[in-house]
């Protein structure tokens, strides 16, 4: 997850790309898809949170 600070208003994750590990920056969960090798909790939470912004609910 992001930090705090960044996850007023919507939900933001902080990705990790390659096998360095190199930071992104945050993005918001809205607009993210669910990997093939996900796990099941991260696939239930990514489902929640698209059902949740898709029936305009706020924090």
């Amino acid at each position: 997850m992001a930090h705090e600070d960044e996850c007023e208003r919507e939900m933001f994750v902080a990705l990790r790309w390659g096998p360095r590990a190199v930071d992104l920056p945050a993005v918001p969960l809205a607009q993210l898809g669910i990997a093939q090798a996900a796990d099941e909790a991260t696939v239930q939470a990514v489902e929640d949170w698209h059902y949740w912004v898709a029936h305009g609910y706020r924090f």
